[in-house]
C-alpha cells in the first residue's frame, strides 16, 4: 500500500489517491494482491482560473484550522487512516481508512517520518508481535493472568509468543490487597447503579419487617 504522511500539525498517515497541477492529474492505481502500483496521466479538466480558485478553496479550510501556507499549486486527494482491525481468521492487523477522501497541498506532506514516531503503526501490522518490546514492561490478557503486569524477556517470531517475567509476589499482592478490591468494587457498584438498587432493596426489606411487627 502506498502511504504518505502529513506534517504537523495534522500528522495523518494516509494513501494518495491522485495528484494534480494546473496542467495533469496523476491517478494512482494500487494492486494490494500483487503488491504493484502504476499511475495514469490525465489531461486536467479545471482551466487556470479554475484550478486557482479551488487552490484557494482548500487553503480557506486549513486557515479555518489555523495553518496557513505560502502559495501552492500541486494538490493531493487522499484516504486517511482513521485506525486499525484485527483480522481472526488471517491472525493479522490492518490499517483502515477513511471512505471519504480530503484534498490538501502536496508540500503538507512527506514520503517518511521518523521511525519512533508515536503514531506510526506499520510496526504492529508488519509482524504480529505488534509493539512488544524486550525489556518493556507488559500487561497479559490470557484468561489465566488477566491483568497481570510483567517484563518482556524474548520473543520468538516463528512460534509468536513472548516469554515475560512476573514478579509473582508483587502481583499477588495485588489481586489480594483487600483495600484496593473494596474501592474497585465500591467504583462498579457507584458507576453501574447497583449500590443504589441494593440500598432502595435493604429500606423495602427494612420496611416491611417492620409492618409485619406492628401487625
Amino acid at each position: 500500500m502506498a502511504e504518505l504522511f502529513i506534517k504537523f500539525p495534522l500528522q495523518i498517515e494516509a494513501c494518495p489517491l491522485y495528484f494534480e497541477d494546473p496542467f495533469s492529474v496523476y491517478q494512482i492505481h494500487i494492486d494490494d494482491n500483487l503488491g504493484n502500483m502504476h499511475v495514469s496521466k490525465l489531461r486536467q479538466d479545471r482551466n487556470a482560473d479554475q484550478f486557482r480558485i479551488y487552490c484557494n478553496q482548500v487553503h480557506s479550510k486549513l486557515q479555518e484550522q489555523g495553518i496557513y501556507l505560502q502559495e501552492f499549486n500541486t494538490l493531493v486527494t487522499l484516504n486517511i487512516v482513521i485506525g486499525t482491525e484485527y483480522d481472526e481468521v488471517s491472525n493479522e492487523l490492518y490499517k483502515v481508512y477513511s471512505e471519504q477522501a480530503i484534498t490538501i497541498p502536496f508540500n503538507l506532506c512527506m514520503r517518511k517520518r521518523a521511525a519512533n514516531h508515536y503514531l506510526n503503526v506499520n510496526h504492529r501490522t508488519s509482524t504480529g508481535h505488534g509493539r512488544v518490546v524486550v525489556g518493556q514492561d507488559a500487561i497479559c490478557f490470557n484468561s489465566g493472568l488477566f491483568g497481570v503486569i510483567g517484563k518482556i524477556r524474548s520473543r520468538d517470531p516463528k512460534q509468536m509468543t513472548v516469554k515475560i517475567e512476573i514478579d509473582q509476589e508483587t502481583e499477588e499482592s495485588k489481586i489480594h490487597n483487600p483495600f484496593l478490591g473494596e474501592n474497585f468494587l465500591r467504583k462498579e457498584l457507584v458507576e453501574s447503579g447497583l449500590l443504589d438498587e441494593i440500598k432502595a432493596a435493604e429500606s423495602q426489606r427494612k420496611g416491611k419487617k417492620g409492618q409485619e411487627r406492628k401487625q
